[in-house]
Order: C-alpha cells, then structure tokens, then sequence
C-alpha cells in the first residue's frame, strides 16, 4: 500500500509541479481546462493516461466493493497508475468531519474491512481523525479534517489494491466483485 499510496503523491506533485516530463526539453505544465474537465497526463506511449484528475467519481473506481463516505460531495480525485497499480485519492467534501469518519469507519467494517492504525487529534488548528482499513483486496487511508476556519470539512481518502506481501492486509474476507465478473 505504502508504495501505491507513495505513487499518488509523486503523482499529484508531478501534476502541480512540472508535468513529469521524462526529455531533456522543459516540463510543461498541463493545459489548464475548463472546471471540472479531467485533465491527464500520458504515460510514455501518450496513449494513455497515468496520473488523471477530475471531479466525478472515475469510471474504474471500486465502488462496489469500497464505499464511500456517506452524505459527501466528491470535490476531487487524482487516479495514478493503471491495472493492479492504479490508486485513487479522493477529497470529499462532507458536513461533519469527526461525524463522517465515525460512519465511514463503520461503513468499511460492514463492507468487510479490518480497521487498524487509528488516530485524532484535536487543538487550535482543528481537528483531525485518520485510519487505515484493508481487506484481502483493497487498502484504504482515510484523513477527515475539519480546520478551524475552513468553508467545509473533508474526508481525503486514497485507495490502492492491497499487495500481496503486505503484513498490514487483512484476510477480512471483502472480495472485489468486479473481479468475479
């Protein structure tokens, strides 16, 4: 998980920094589009896109087998990789910050995820709570934030298949039904 989760990051940062460029020419930054237009950057064929961003909910996203936090509004996303390295990182916009990863947290044990790694924190900058849950076949971060001056609170949540090797994985039994397919 640490390595696909590390991938989104590298990702976003390559996206807002310098547009990954692999030649020797100067990076250029992606075209800016129109709000709520994915934007995209190719992988080296330019075939396809390997890190993408946008503000509906991706197509490949797992959502039968990961939840999402209820009452949200998806303000966000950044997908990275493709196949079995593909990871997304959401940013929901929610009401209740601590109230929504209460029932997020519940909502995942329900899917069939282990929930482990909890941690909140509360002081003059806000609040924060934060936890990991994984399945046999999903790993999911979790951060809901609620600063103290903020519009709004959120729910940043990065998703990546669980690897294999990971100690963390847990054999919860939650399967990926659109591998049953």
């Amino acid at each position: 998980m640490r390595r696909s989760m590390a991938s989104v990051a590298i990702g976003l940062g390559c996206l807002l920094a310098t547009g990954c460029s692999k030649t020797e020419e100067p990076a250029q930054p992606p075209r800016a589009t129109e709000p709520g237009t994915p934007a995209g950057l190719p992988d080296e064929s330019a075939k396809a896109p390997v890190v993408e961003t946008g503000t509906e909910l991706p197509g490949d996203f797992p959502k039968q087998a990961v939840p999402l936090p209820a009452g949200g509004k998806l303000v966000t996303f950044v997908a990275d990789g493709q196949g079995d390295d593909r990871a997304w990182t959401l940013q929901i916009e929610v009401p209740d910050a601590k109230q929504a990863a209460e029932a997020y947290r519940t909502a995942l044990k329900q899917a069939g995820f282990v929930i482990a790694g909890e941690y909140s924190m509360k002081n003059d900058a806000g609040t924060v709570d934060s936890f990991e849950a994984t399945s046999n076949v999903w790993d999911v971060s979790v951060l809901a934030s609620k600063p103290p001056d903020a519009e709004r609170d959120v729910v940043v949540m990065a998703v990546a298949k669980a690897q294999p090797n990971d100690p963390d994985a847990a054999d919860s039994g939650a399967d990926d039904p659109e591998e049953d397919e």
